[in-house]
């Protein structure tokens, strides 16, 4: 940051510096600037979260709103100003009023003493009693009332004549609860915020297929003012961890070649009408024309499902561009869109774009032309389980709520600005995400394998066959305990080569299933053979009456046959 112009200086000082030693995302937003007749102002905001692990607060700004306009709640700040004068002096009026009445207050100080002195009296007559607790209670309270000898002191005993709240008490604790509640929210939205209910693996290799689909030839869908191809790659790329591997493929799908595409495309299009409320205020019935993302999912199942390999992950993206003179949407209201394992982008002719977003009075415009903003953030989401800072989960419901205070900060998630890098507690969550996953599916795969070694009954005759596989699985377990430990802590300080142990981690945890496995097979073939012995060769324990009981059965029935008359035939002349 050597040679920055300081405030004094002009801004165009600060621009030509920054054109020439500054990052990419700052030259990027001088092009904007700069050749963008269409860009509008950032969405001022009192919250901010750094492309760093760094995030502020100011209580003091504002007020400022920000959030959808409709279907649900935005943000809306508070300003912490100097507490109304009028609180102190009710709450003084209120003391003053009351030691005008000062001998009413006598009074009832006295009738108190005598109730309390007549319970004493009753109820505690012996030593025994006068030790519990309750004649020990009403005694403190006595010798409370007998010690006070000035009538000034005798509120507190009767229930005071009311706190007197100075204004910076006021300001202090409303502040630190203002804090407290801050804080809270802070962690579960920024630094633990929950993940998608996606199935989003560790893999070492991982391709994007890009699959670009249109229906025109009215303009490019890549480059120039549009959609920035290489810009995608080289965000999306921020995202990898140490020793993985990305890949990209693009392919270009003509509806005019493939007419099955284009019937699929035109089943799952659809238009309706969608409530739409403005930033100023103004109500209106929009006809809206989306892509309905269940159906057009089921019609590229060939896509979705094709993975040629188990080495590697196979991330499909669909890049949808319209020539029509409609903006187009995904289910109404979205531009891009995470199923699972698969991602859904649409793209329109349309420069500005009045979104349901408002930001201070002002209405919040997308750019559809180049949509790369949600779909960085759509294909993070299917990556590594990204969502966005102003979702969190509910445990008393089950479901997600929403809080917009924490839709901050320059990343493809978040709705006040246009910035789309992703930050580094992104992926701090983004690691985590995997740690997760991994551990979760090593802890459930030996719960299983000891579940089933649970039914195994150890007796003086299996015994052996049990010594040597008991052994081997004992230390493969306390390896993969080991080994558990050690991942959560390499995750606790935000490690991200701790990713390098999921594949040694995998293969103890599958080679501790398949002792098990075998060690449950061991002992079926030893009760098999043990059982067939015994029934060769120990004949103490023969039941004799079966063979005894068939003889005697065989015998009656031969007795029967031989003298059993036969029926005399009818002679026919």
């Amino acid at each position: 940051m050597d040679g920055l112009p300081t405030m004094q200086k002009s801004l165009i000082s600060l621009a030509k510096w920054i054109s020439e030693n500054g990052s990419i995302e700052g030259k990027e937003y001088l092009y904007r600037a700069h050749n963008d007749p269409h860009m509008n102002e950032e969405c001022l905001v009192d919250a901010w979260s750094s492309h760093q692990r760094f995030s502020f607060v100011d209580f003091s700004a504002g007020p400022v709103f920000y959030g959808p306009t409709i279907s649900t709640t935005g943000y809306r700040s508070a300003v912490y100003n100097q507490p109304d004068s009028t609180v102190y002096n009710e709450s003084k009026k209120k003391q003053e009023n009351s030691l005008e009445n000062s001998e009413d207050r006598y009074q009832a100080w006295k009738a108190e003493k005598f109730l309390l002195e007549s319970f004493w009296e009753k109820q505690c007559l012996d030593e025994e009693s006068k030790r519990g607790s309750f004649c020990l209670g009403l005694q403190k309270k006595i010798d409370a009332y007998n010690g006070e000898g000035i009538k000034s002191d005798w509120d507190p005993l009767v229930g005071g004549a009311g706190d007197v709240y100075i204004p910076s008490d006021l300001q202090r604790d409303d502040v630190v609860t203002k804090m407290g509640s801050t804080l809270s929210s802070f962690i579960h939205h920024l630094v633990l915020p929950p993940s998608a209910l996606l199935n989003h693996p560790f893999f070492r290799r991982v391709q994007f297929h890009i699959y670009l689909v249109k229906n025109h030839d009215s303009y490019a869908p890549f480059g120039g003012s549009y959609f920035s191809y290489e810009r995608f790659k080289s965000d999306l790329s921020a995202l990898k961890l140490p020793g993985q591997e990305f890949s990209f493929a693009l392919k270009e799908i003509s509806l005019h070649t493939d007419t099955d595409l284009a019937l699929a495309l035109k089943l799952s299009t659809r238009s309706a009408l969608v409530p739409k409320l403005s930033a100023e205020g103004h109500y209106t019935a929009e006809d809206v024309l989306f892509l309905d993302s269940t159906e057009i999912r089921h019609h590229l199942q060939f896509a979705i499902d094709e993975n040629p390999d188990d080495s590697s992950r196979h991330i499909p993206v669909f890049f949808f561009s319209y020539g029509k003179e409609r903006p187009v949407l995904i289910d109404k209201k979205y531009q891009t869109k995470a199923l699972d394992n698969v991602v859904l982008i649409v793209q329109s002719d349309h420069h500005i774009y009045e979104s349901s977003i408002g930001c201070n009075g002002n209405p919040v415009h997308w750019n559809l032309r180049d949509p790369i903003k949600p779909a960085l953030a759509a294909t993070s989401t299917v990556l590594a389980g990204l969502v966005s800072s102003h979702i969190d989960y509910n445990d008393a419901t089950g479901g997600a709520t929403q809080d917009w205070m924490w839709s901050i900060g320059n990343n493809p998630f978040s709705y006040t600005s246009s910035g789309h890098q992703f930050s580094q507690v992104q992926k701090d969550i983004a690691l985590r995400n995997y740690v997760a996953i991994a551990l979760n599916d090593s802890i459930y795969t030996v719960n299983q394998a000891i579940h089933a070694l649970t039914h195994l009954t150890t007796s003086s005759e299996n015994f052996g066959a049990l010594q040597y596989s008991s052994a081997e699985l004992t230390a493969k377990y306390e390896l993969l305990i080991e080994m558990w430990s050690s991942i959560a802590s390499f995750t606790s300080i935000l490690d991200p080569t701790v990713v390098q142990w999921f594949e040694e981690l995998d293969s103890i945890t599958q080679s501790f299933m398949d002792d098990a496995q075998e060690t449950l097979d061991t002992v079926g073939v030893y009760r098999c053979l043990n059982s067939k012995e015994e029934t060769i060769l120990d004949d103490s324990n023969f039941d004799w009456l079966v063979p005894i009981a068939l003889a005697v059965d065989m015998l009656i029935i031969l007795a029967l046959l031989l003298v059993r008359t036969r029926p005399k035939k009818v002679k026919i002349n």
